[in-house]
């Protein structure tokens, strides 16, 4: 079931205020406005998998920060598990299946193809592991490209994402309210698109040569909220659009702790397929 409703109105400067961070910066972190979404592809029986999860945890994230909020990460990560790789599959030793339908879809609309860790980066094209996909020893130098310009200056943020969530737990509806504000010039050919992810799934994985029984599994990729393309956004400068889903999600008894789940929204131009901006926040609190 869902449902949906568009507002537009004016935004208030006082919505955008808020104080820039001033120097000395913490050598070797990058300041940006942007929020960037990084989809790793993943798999349970990948054994370079969870080194590629290390590097965007303890690496890119601590490096790339946002300027107005140093505690705050400039990248949004999601782990896929594509079903068209035989390294998701399950067996008696890796019984959870992290697969999806649209998950699937995703993957393949990207470009994985066979081999796993991969990753995309604001899905910008000329992926060195094909399409839009890169290995990770290329994460941190796209990432940079997309945050900041070759003199280190944050490039300028042109859409703002703001979520809010209200939850039924015992019809195990979730409402979802985004407020996309652009700050250029009006613009047709852009979607937003929402997804849920899960954090601290405990299954087994395997990581270089160990076999880890009760390893945790964080940002999974759960599914799609407003279809796989998002929904179009006509977008004018200084104004906002808000769009309310009232979504039934199906959720499996491995699926029930709503305090590990977020929404993440972005919003893509249909044109290019790059994502300009990305946002979460956490389906429910207690």
């Amino acid at each position: 079931m869902k449902s949906k409703f568009i507002k537009f109105g004016i935004i208030m400067s006082s919505l955008l205020a808020c104080d820039k961070i001033e120097p000395p910066y913490t050598e070797g972190v990058i300041l940006s406005e942007k929020t960037i979404l990084i989809e790793k592809f993943t798999g349970h029986q990948c054994s370079n998998c969870p080194e590629a999860s290390r590097v965007i945890e303890n690496e890119l994230k601590t490096k790339f920060l946002n300027i107005h909020n140093n505690n705050k990460s400039s990248i949004i990560s999601v782990a896929i598990h594509p079903g068209n790789v035989s390294l998701t599959n399950t067996d008696e030793n890796y019984p959870y299946d992290f697969r999806t339908t649209s998950s699937d879809s995703i993957s393949l609309n990207v470009g994985v193809v066979s081999f796993i860790p991969v990753g995309t980066i604001n899905r910008i094209s000329g992926g060195d592991a094909g399409n839009r996909c890169w290995s990770k020893d290329n994460w941190s130098e796209q990432a940079k490209s997309q945050l900041v310009d070759n003199s280190l200056n944050p490039i300028a943020k042109k859409i703002n994402i703001q979520i809010n969530t209200s939850v039924d737990v015992e019809k195990r509806i979730v409402d979802i309210t985004t407020n996309v504000t652009t700050f250029i010039e009006d613009y047709d050919n852009y979607n937003l698109s929402l997804f849920i992810m899960e954090d601290s799934i405990i299954a087994p994985q395997k990581d270089g040569s160990d076999y880890i029984e009760n390893y945790q599994h964080d940002h999974i990729y759960r599914c799609a909220v407003n279809g796989l393309y998002g929904e179009q956004l006509t977008l004018k400068n200084n104004h906002s659009v808000e769009l309310n889903v009232n979504n039934n999600l199906n959720w499996t008894e491995d699926w029930n702790n709503l305090n590990n789940c977020y929404v993440v929204a972005y919003v893509y131009d249909t044109k290019s397929g790059v994502i300009e901006e990305a946002a979460k926040k956490n389906v429910y609190n207690e």
